[in-house]
């Protein structure tokens, strides 16, 4: 889905995906592979400047917020599907790394160090 000035918008795929790659089949390689590079011409998420993420834990209201904050500058937000723990394993299984900023997944682990004794 697409929000800009406070409406959504369906975004529905018509091309078929290359389903013998794990990873093009996940909806944020789609969005990618299809839209943020290709037609807004973002090409590293990790460092663009006009990039901002949501986690899927803060809600569609969070990304609506920050997206009519910055209404003024064109703001525009994508939200797709959370991985599935069969995506997970496919990419996984593959031997491949799974795409920035499909790893939101919850429940998160607590952060820390855990020592067993190993007998």
């Amino acid at each position: 889905a697409m929000y800009r000035d406070g409406q959504w918008y369906h975004l529905e795929l018509t091309a078929p995906v290359d389903e013998s790659d794990p990873v093009k089949n996940i909806d944020s390689q789609i969005l990618t592979d299809l839209v943020l590079e290709p037609v807004l011409g973002i090409h590293d998420l990790r460092t663009h400047p006009n990039v901002a993420f949501v986690g899927g834990d803060r809600g569609l209201q969070e990304m609506e917020a920050k997206t009519d904050a910055m209404r003024e500058q064109g703001a525009i937000a994508f939200a797709v599907f959370p991985v599935t723990m069969e995506d997970l394993f496919s990419v996984a299984e593959a031997g491949v790394t799974m795409p920035c900023k499909s790893t939101f997944l919850l429940p998160k682990a607590f952060a820390g160090m855990m020592i067993r004794r190993i007998e």
